[in-house]
């Protein structure tokens, strides 16, 4: 785990970042202003935990998915795991991204919310493989969709006077 001291060393030697996972980091940890704090999660993290993250000082969110992908592309469950998080947590999303995960994952990850791919590279060709994901990332659209906030439709209730009762003769 990092120490206070660790995280000034590091910042000194020109890190940018640290990902760290919550159940083994000290506390203190985010304490301090310098390096950035990426805080890596399961997807599967609970809803209750996931939504306190909110509060916590750091920069970003790692989802680390449950199932390890193959050669399969993303499915949607995938991205509703990954929706919820983003929903409950607020930060900025940072996911793996597979080796063999098809390129039109990409976009897909975009669309929820993910702004930061950690690659993993085949043992063939890195370079390649850096070179697909950045052009792809290039053509993306700068700014994501615009999508309608639900709202709660609340009746509106007024008060209704009685009638006057007619007196029995």
């Amino acid at each position: 785990f990092f120490s206070r001291q660790d995280l000034g060393q590091l910042a000194e030697a020109g890190a940018d970042f640290i990902v760290f996972p919550p159940e083994s980091t000290p506390a203190s940890v985010l304490n301090e202003e310098k390096p950035g704090k990426v805080l890596r999660i399961d997807s599967g993290l609970a809803e209750d935990l996931a939504r306190t993250i909110q509060r916590l000082p750091v920069d970003a969110v790692l989802i680390v998915q449950e199932r390890k992908r193959e050669a399969t592309p993303l499915f949607i469950q995938d991205l509703m795991l990954l929706e919820r998080i983003a929903g409950l947590t607020g930060k900025y999303l940072l996911a793996e991204f597979p080796a063999v995960a098809p390129l039109d994952d990409v976009e897909s990850l975009w669309s929820i919310g993910v702004r930061g791919l950690i690659l993993e590279l085949p043992g063939k060709n890195p370079e390649e493989r850096i070179s697909q994901v950045r052009e792809t990332v290039r053509r993306l659209p700068r700014t994501r969709k615009v999508r309608a906030r639900m709202r709660a439709t609340v009746p509106a209730m007024r008060e209704v006077e009685p009638e006057p009762e007619e007196e029995e003769e």
